[in-house]
């Protein structure tokens, strides 16, 4: 006998006076139900019932209790608000029901067979990889016992550059069906082991930098989008944007700064009007290349120390700023003194770290609200946190992030085409990153270009060593934990449903420290630098019509082998031809205390419990949510019987799937 399900809801519409048991009211007749005969293509996919009681007249009877049923679950469920979900192939009746009065309709789910009748073979030596359209169906061979492959789904939306890309969800599912495979046990593969003395690093300081994080990138992201618009408009109206690049980049004398300046401190998206009220700042720091002040105000009610202030300016000189002219170019100078400012200030407010605004490399005369100026606006809460008892360090890799920022917003403008976000980001990251990495290396860390591992991130008892030098990449494997774990997650856009800390500050980087490695020659120290350098002047289209012109390779290509160098790091497998070299990731991203570490390591396949790989070939099913240019990894594992196992992705809209073979 088919199961029946019911749940009571109220019609959306609303009623004056509802009739159960009230026979003054108005008496159910009949009842429809929209939309009609409906059908669904793919495991998990839904469809929106509505139910409209009418009298006997004809007319509609608003307010009523609905109970929906369908008479085959094992086709379709359906919930209380009448939302239907597809199970498996079938039809099932769904139904309405009013104050006893009942309407159905058919619901067809028709879901491409996952048996497939002609399926590809796949034919991987240990250490391949192979990227087929979702639409295909593959066969993976049985092989012998132990041979394992990583499947990914990837979710194509778009080309990657939209300045506002779909943070939708939709449902990838994969199907499994083992061809002559033995019901026994399913083969096993324990996840590499790590030094058992590491108890994983004290997170309550990064996962506040996680905070940090997600408010400075949903600001800065509507900043770019209505720096791009300030751009166009102005285009529009017959000015230029500013002057070409090669006349400002040139090697200013460098002087001393005034102990006071006068700063307007709005940042309007049309340039045209300033504040009105001009702040004083006053003078903290100063070097040869840097110049920190503060908004005299906020100075009398949160000061910052001007030992915090010449750590700041010490960083960016030693670590970050011959960095940035060898990765991005050297600092445009807008107003002719030699110097970066950074200009501390309560309008950068809540957890916002910092942030550039290009309107400030205008003339006055173009941009009234303009300071004609290369700078920097800064949070004096993170810089004061350096004085904690439990320290946080962001605000130095932050410096090098922005001043980054300077550089490649100056020559999108001269372009006339911003970055995507992900991508300005993801590379601002980049600098942060190495500015880490050059710190580190001038204080007994890895050389630059190696490779880090756990055993170089380990401190003394036990635990990580978090320390100024090494914090900004901490922070970037914290980011990179959180993006891969996360489900659904997204390259080019954090989807509905992620993980609070999945952003594209962790997608943008991830991506980004790839194609250092693997593009770059980035085990080479600083190899990458002429990749970076290029991708950000001013000549190089925007976006990944840039990458293509640098690489040669179209975007879906490079994110297919990013996924594979994603699949096959860390592994004992060959890496492939444009890999990882930096980190080993498997271990380096184990650094969060339980609690906080997801579920096994990365890259945290969906088919793994407790870092344990415990799917084989046997058939299954397996589904979950998948974001734009998001992808969803499963780890199967052969016991060596049977032919193999058929694998067919459905999901709505377009993708690949990337097979790799472990071992």
């Amino acid at each position: 006998m088919k199961s029946l399900l019911r749940y009571s809801t109220a019609l959306a519409v609303g009623l004056a006076a509802c009739n159960g048991g009230n026979s003054t009211g108005p008496t159910v007749d009949s009842v429809t139900i929209s939309p009609t005969n409906p059908t669904l293509d793919a495991v998990g996919a839904t469809m929106q019932f509505s139910a409209t009681a009418l009298d006997a007249s004809g007319k509609e009877i608003t307010g009523v209790s609905v109970t929906w049923e369908s008479s085959d679950t094992s086709v379709a469920s359906i919930s209380s608000s009448g939302v239907a979900t597809a199970v498996d192939n079938g039809t099932t009746a769904i139904t309405a029901t009013v104050d006893g009065v009942a309407g159905s309709t058919g619901l067809d789910v028709s879901i491409a067979s996952s048996n497939c009748d002609s399926p590809t073979a796949v034919s991987l030596a240990v250490g391949e990889y192979a990227s087929y359209s979702s639409s295909n169906c593959l066969l993976i061979p049985s092989g012998q016992n132990g041979d394992r492959y990583r499947v990914t789904v990837l979710r194509t939306v778009g080309t990657g550059d939209e300045r506002d890309p779909s943070s939708d969800t939709v449902t990838a599912t994969l199907q499994v069906t083992g061809v002559g495979v033995s019901a026994s046990p399913a083969a096993q593969v324990v996840a590499k082991a790590e030094p058992a003395a590491l108890t994983g690093l004290e997170s309550s300081v990064l996962l506040k930098s996680l905070q940090i994080q997600r408010a400075t990138a949903r600001a800065e992201a509507e900043r770019l989008t209505r720096d791009a618009a300030m751009v166009e408009q102005l285009r529009r109206s017959g000015q230029l944007p500013v002057r070409a690049p090669s006349t400002l980049l040139r090697a200013a004398a460098q002087a001393d700064l005034p102990a006071t300046i006068q700063v307007d401190p709005a940042t309007p998206s049309d340039c045209k009007t300033g504040a009105g009220n001009l702040v004083t700042g006053n003078l903290l720091y100063q070097n040869a290349d840097l110049a920190i002040y503060q908004d005299s105000a906020q100075q009398d009610t949160l000061p910052v120390s001007s030992s915090d202030a010449q750590l700041m300016a010490d960083y960016y000189t030693s670590y970050a700023k011959d960095m940035i002219t060898s990765y991005f170019g050297p600092n445009p100078d807008i107003d002719g003194n030699g110097k970066l400012i950074i200009f501390v200030s309560p309008v950068v407010s809540g957890n916002e770290a910092a942030y550039v605004w290009s309107g400030d490399f205008y003339s006055k005369s173009m941009c009234p609200a303009s300071n004609a100026r290369d700078m920097i606006w800064f949070s004096a809460s993170l810089i004061r946190s350096m004085d904690d008892a439990t320290p946080s360090w962001q605000a130095l890799p932050v410096v090098a992030h922005e001043a980054k920022h300077v550089v490649s917003l100056y020559n999108s403008i001269a372009r006339g085409a911003f970055h995507p976000t992900w991508m300005e980001e993801g590379t601002a990251e980049i600098s942060g990153e190495m500015s880490s990495r050059i710190a580190w290396a001038a204080n007994g860390g890895p050389p630059v270009g190696a490779r880090v591992t756990i055993n170089d991130l380990a401190g003394s008892g036990g635990h990580i060593d978090v320390n100024k030098y090494d914090y900004g990449v901490l922070l970037r494997m914290v980011r990179t934990i959180y993006y891969l774990s996360s489900q659904p997650n997204g390259l080019v856009v954090s989807p509905d449903g992620a993980s609070p800390d999945e952003s594209v500050y962790g997608s943008g980087w991830h991506f980004h420290r790839w194609l250092g490695d693997g593009y770059g020659n980035a085990s080479t120290p600083m190899g990458d630098a002429a990749f970076f350098h290029e991708q950000n002047d001013s000549l190089t289209p925007a976006g990944t019509a840039g990458l293509t012109y640098i690489t040669g390779q179209d975007f879906s290509t490079l994110v297919d082998q990013f996924i594979a160098a994603v699949s096959l790091d860390g592994s004992s497998a060959p890496a492939p031809t444009h890999a990882f070299s930096t980190y080993d990731f498997v271990s380096a991203t184990n650094i969060l205390k339980a609690g906080y570490q997801p579920d096994g390591l990365y890259p945290w396949p969906v088919t793994t419990s407790n870092g344990v790989l415990t799917k084989s070939f046997a058939s299954a099913t397996y589904a979950g949510p998948i974001g734009a240019w998001g992808i969803r990894i499963h780890d199967f594992v052969s016991n060596g019987t049977g032919s193999g196992a058929r694998i067919k992705v459905t999901m709505s809209g377009s993708g690949q799937i990337i097979v790799a073979r472990l071992n």
